[in-house]
């Protein structure tokens, strides 16, 4: 017998940084709704192919392997699930969407942008893609543009542009133009936050789907570290994945030592004149999200 295609009809499409991960997660515990994460790959970026990605790991461009990640969903699951959040900021990605699955819905985070900026930033640094300080990015993004001043062997100067990436205002301006508006749910990162059993039980009211009695919001992915020596990060994760290849024993706490004084705190505060000039860059792209959502933003300070 011929296997059923199953094609995804739900997207968690940005914004990053935004609780995405932890929104994916108790998606996935809902008996009704299978997200690509079950299957090992949480975001699987198939649609955004715009973006070059080559810093990201995972990622599957093939139609067949994308399907492939939904074929192990329970026949009575309702809702199936990807959520590769550069989704919202690709130009291509929601209309490959309309056109290849059918009465999709969309899930969309929003966040202040000058944290999320920031935040996207000591991303980079984790992935030890960034060596400067935000600041000192932000300052470089025309360089950049003109590819001057990158990461080694970086090539996805999009991405490394703050100022246009986390432009939430313009791209959810896009969204709306291209999909009814029955057909997305907006959450604000600060509601999320805040308090997730109420965000999570009025999302599933939207999707029509009973209350599945999830009593744990863990918050998740929310580290903003960084490595004084990423080469030594590195180094000690494929000596890890050798000794896990091997079935040799661990646990002895080399890992976690070295990680005391190679970890560091990225997240470091930003200068009144720096966030002067954020607010400035950002503020009329608030202001249309403003106009968008119907929702006041004062308290962003933008």
């Amino acid at each position: 017998m011929q296997e059923k295609v199953r094609i995804p009809n739900l997207f968690i499409i940005g914004a990053p940084k935004c609780g995405t991960t932890a929104l994916s997660h108790y998606l996935a515990g809902h008996p009704m709704i299978f997200m690509a994460e079950q299957s090992g790959i949480k975001e699987p970026n198939f649609f955004n192919k715009d973006l070059a990605l080559s810093h990201l790991p995972q990622k599957i461009r093939d139609w067949e392997a994308y399907l492939g990640l939904f074929v192990s969903a329970p026949e009575n699951v309702i809702y199936m699930g990807d959520a590769s959040v550069l989704y919202l900021y690709s130009k291509c990605a929601v209309p490959e969407i309309l056109d290849n699955c059918e009465q999709p819905r969309f899930i969309v985070s929003l966040r202040n942008p000058i944290e999320l900026a920031q935040s996207l930033h000591n991303q980079r640094a984790k992935h030890g893609i960034e060596i400067l300080d935000f600041e000192q990015a932000w300052h470089l993004q025309d360089k950049r543009k003109q590819g001057k001043c990158l990461p080694h062997e970086f090539i996805d100067v999009d991405l490394l542009q703050y100022g246009e990436v986390v432009k939430l205002g313009a791209q959810i301006q896009r969204l709306f133009q291209l999909v009814p508006r029955e057909f997305i749910y907006v959450i604000l990162y600060d509601d999320f936050s805040s308090r997730p059993d109420v965000c999570y039980r009025k999302l599933l009211a939207w999707l029509n789907l009973p209350d599945d009695g999830r009593m744990k919001f863990p918050r998740l992915n929310t580290y903003v570290g960084g490595y004084r020596w990423m080469w030594l990060e590195q180094s000690l994760r494929a000596l890890r994945s050798v000794r896990q290849a091997l079935g040799l024993p661990g646990g002895i706490g080399i890992h976690h030592t070295i990680n005391r004084f190679n970890v560091i705190n990225r997240k470091q505060p930003l200068s009144k004149a720096f966030r002067e000039q954020l607010a400035h860059h950002f503020r009329d792209d608030v202001r249309l999200l403003e106009k968008l959502l119907g929702r006041d933003l004062s308290h962003w300070n933008i």
